[in-house]
């Protein structure tokens, strides 16, 4: 057994790496676009299949349990600051006092008149079918917050996301949060961290430079927003550039997808569908345990479960 697993570790760190390009190789990599391994490869460069048949790699590969497999896109996050982000969101969440702070994930979704693709029952050779509108394209926006502690819902429903969108999201939330600081987990969408927004919130002790465009950088706000008398108690904690996987408010946009959006019925009836959205959404605005165990947000061994303890008090 302790033989086959080093043989089987051997095998697939060989397997992790690209085929080594010899000069013929290279040029015939090249020639080819051929970039991964094959038996014949195997035969040539992995030290344990040198000089074997290519059946018997096969059968080899087979005990090993190594088998030929279709790739799945990946992308994992460039930003140089990752860990150092992901620390800070996790050590702030914790040392929170739940009396005085609530912590909210937010995000944006936009929908629109087709339906989206999704899997359904049906009958042999009756593939369901994802209507489409007649005409135009036509689109919602939706913003929303994502309660930690309580799985509920705050959302706005507009034609797009602005800085005045967000700006009346956030008051949404703070007068529903009464007499608490608000921490709000953002992605790095540039609106996030217009000068406008900012203006309206009570200043940010993120350590973590702002990522904008280069035309904001100096720009003033407004004076409406500037000399607004009463800041927001917001504070924004910026997660790591390209991690969707660290919002959990993402799940509940699958979970929209899932219950109402993948092959609606309303193509032709945006109101409807609209109406729809808006009463599912109303759904999950209370505190709503489910949500949060959909969201991974009770899970013993989650991405936020250290941190949620810590800032409850409690386990999940």
């Amino acid at each position: 057994m302790a033989a086959a697993a080093k043989l089987r570790c051997e095998v697939e760190g060989c397997l992790a790496q690209q085929p080594p390009a010899t000069a013929a190789g290279a040029a015939a990599a090249a020639a080819t676009g051929e970039q991964r391994w094959k038996l014949r490869l195997m035969a040539r460069h992995i030290p344990c299949f040198v000089g074997r048949p290519l059946s018997t790699i096969q059968r080899c590969l087979a005990g090993l349990g190594v088998s030929w497999q279709r790739g799945r896109q990946y992308v994992h996050s460039p930003d140089p600051d990752y860990a150092a982000k992901v620390h800070y969101l996790m050590t702030t969440i914790a040392g929170l006092d739940p009396g005085k702070a609530v912590v909210l994930f937010a995000d944006q979704l936009t929908y629109y008149n087709h339906a989206s693709v999704g899997y359904n029952w049906a009958g042999h050779q009756q593939q369901p079918r994802s209507h489409t509108a007649i005409g135009s394209t036509r689109s919602r926006r939706i913003a929303g917050l994502l309660d930690l502690a309580g799985g509920e819902l705050t959302c706005i429903h507009r034609a797009k996301t602005t800085v005045v969108n967000l700006i009346q999201l956030y008051e949404l939330a703070v007068a529903r949060y009464p007499g608490k600081r608000l921490y709000i987990v953002v992605d790095n969408w540039p609106v996030h961290y217009h000068c406008d927004l900012l203006a309206c919130l009570e200043p940010q002790q993120s350590p973590f430079p702002r990522r904008v465009p280069k035309s904001w950088i100096g720009r003033q706000p407004q004076a409406k927003y500037a000399k607004r008398p009463v800041k927001l108690p917001i504070q924004l904690l910026s997660l790591p550039t390209y991690a969707s996987w660290l919002n959990p408010i993402e799940k509940v946009w699958r979970r929209l997808k899932d219950q109402v959006l993948h092959l609606h019925g309303q193509a032709q009836d945006f109101a409807g569908l609209q109406q729809t959205v808006v009463a599912k959404l109303e759904e999950w605005s209370a505190p709503n345990r489910q949500m949060l165990g959909y969201c991974g947000l009770l899970a013993t061994q989650g991405l936020y479960s250290e941190a949620r303890r810590a800032f409850l008090g409690t386990d999940p």
